[in-house]
């Protein structure tokens, strides 16, 4: 017996195995469809049943070649070889393709048209949102240096009273001088009487 020989069902078997968990996987999967958007179900459904037909298929062609190798009974061979048997794999591709198509077009392109819509509305609603939410914002910045240009006027008016009451207390001070004289200061008092005994 070749390696060939021993490869070819070894290799259907591998795929049995690798298939049935992507199916068991994808039924899992549908169990918690209320988590998933419509459109993965779509997509998962679509998956399982690729996987139940590849499955399906490595199954009949595994045994096929299992049986030609030795490993089964040869008369599994002789059953499966049947031209009424070897239909039922291609049946089957016939369903599940026409599945697909009727799902695709039933469910998924309506489903996805739905998404797309529904996506377009969310983000219509969240752009008016965002420019209401930008025109508060300019007009309370507008606002805030509004009020602080008023502040600055104040206080700079503020100061400015300051400075010209400051300016016309020195402009005075000659005048406040004159009117009140100092005793001795300026006439001799204070240096005479220092002086004096």
């Amino acid at each position: 017996m070749s390696v060939f020989q021993l490869l070819t069902p070894l290799t259907y078997w591998v795929l049995i195995a690798l298939w049935g968990y992507v199916l068991f996987f994808l039924m899992r999967r549908l169990r918690f469809r209320r988590l998933e958007s419509s459109v993965i179900i779509t997509l998962i459904v679509v998956l399982a049943i690729d996987a139940f037909r590849t499955l399906f298929e490595s199954i009949y062609f595994g045994a096929w070649y299992t049986s030609l190798s030795g490993f089964l009974p040869i008369g599994i061979h002789d059953f499966l070889v049947r031209a009424e048997m070897v239909i039922i794999p291609k049946l089957l591709n016939v369903v599940a393709a026409a599945l697909i198509i009727l799902i695709l077009l039933y469910r998924w392109f309506p489903a996805e048209k739905r998404d797309r819509q529904l996506l377009e509305s969310t983000i219509g609603e969240r752009t008016v949102e965002l420019e209401e939410s930008n025109e508060q914002l300019r007009q309370e910045i507008a606002e805030r240096k509004e009020a602080k240009a008023e502040n600055e006027t104040r206080h700079t008016k503020t100061e400015n009273e300051k400075r010209i009451e400051g300016r016309q207390a020195w402009d005075s001070f000659p005048t406040l001088c004159q009117k009140h004289t100092f005793s001795g200061w300026g006439r001799g008092g204070a240096s005479q009487k220092r002086r004096g005994p």
